[in-house]
């Protein structure tokens, strides 16, 4: 299981498909060991493959336990075309025995809950069609086969598990303990699941001076080891706000047709690699 210090698993996303809960259900084994940050995503820069860089991922896990299983969660390694080569630079740093958890959820759905969630942070355009035209990778982060095809290329596909958001949601604790066996890692007697999070409606919102901080090397690299969960939460909780926005994701009938057919060869694709016989989401039925 030893990994000199590094992750040993990944969960690789799909943003907005419960990587926030899946998170903290993971976390909450003794036996696992994830760093304060949710989501470091040092594997998206090609610095990490260097001796620096490696040694700087290193340090977010310097606090595991000698037992643990060490992982992290970052939805950006899986958010091509905007990043790619993560999947060869997870090889070169992590080693061919890494594991792997991709969230999927019905793509459309996906979609929306992302377009949700950039609207209330002021990224993207109240109006979903608008915000589509502007930003494509909604649509490509969705694309799920398009996005494992890369790491396929680099692990064996029984390095990788593909976890259905709704029947997550259905049977949590049974996937989390089944989770618990593919990592190789014991369920504590007593276990029990902590409470669900990452509700949009609770987001607190980085703006100004704290979101251009927090996407600095320096708040990367030194601030977020130093300084404690706790007083970056409220930092954020001073410096942020709610933005105050009504979402429109009313689609006319036509460009809803074409995101669903631009959709569909990738789904099947999908049920291909996971080896679904039955159709996962009726929509794409």
């Amino acid at each position: 299981m030893r990994h000199a210090g590094l992750p040993d698993f990944l969960i690789i996303g799909s943003a907005k498909s419960g990587t926030t809960t899946l998170f903290s259900d993971l976390g909450a084994n003794e036996h696992i060991f994830f760093p304060i940050v949710k989501e470091p995503s040092d594997l998206v820069h090609e610095e990490v493959v260097g001796d620096r860089g490696t040694a700087a991922y290193k340090r977010i896990f310097r606090d595991a336990g000698a037992h643990q299983h060490l992982g992290e969660a970052s939805t950006m390694y899986t958010s091509r075309p905007t990043f790619e080569g993560v999947p060869a630079r997870a090889m070169r740093v992590l080693g061919p025995k890494l594991k792997l958890i991709y969230l999927v959820r019905d793509p459309f759905e996906r979609v929306l809950s992302e377009h949700r969630y950039a609207a209330s942070q002021g990224r993207a355009p109240a109006q979903l069609a608008a915000a589509l035209h502007g930003s494509p990778q909604m649509v490509e982060r969705s694309r799920y086969a398009y996005q494992l095809a890369p790491w396929l290329e680099q692990f064996p596909r029984d390095s990788l598990r593909i976890v259905v958001f709704e029947d997550y949601v259905k049977n949590r604790e049974a996937t989390v303990r089944a989770l618990f066996e593919f990592l190789g890692a014991p369920t504590p007697a007593g276990y029990r699941l902590p409470d669900a999070q990452n509700s949009t409606s609770d987001v607190i919102v980085a703006r100004g001076f704290l979101q251009r901080m927090v996407r600095t090397q320096l708040y990367r690299r030194v601030v977020r080891d130093i300084v404690p969960a706790a007083i970056r939460d409220r930092a954020k909780r001073v410096l942020g706000k709610r933005p105050d926005v009504t979402v429109d994701q009313q689609l006319p009938p036509a460009a809803e047709r074409e995101l669903l057919e631009r959709l569909r060869p990738d789904v099947a694709e999908l049920h291909r690699i996971a080896g679904w016989n039955q159709p996962v989401w009726k929509r794409f039925a």
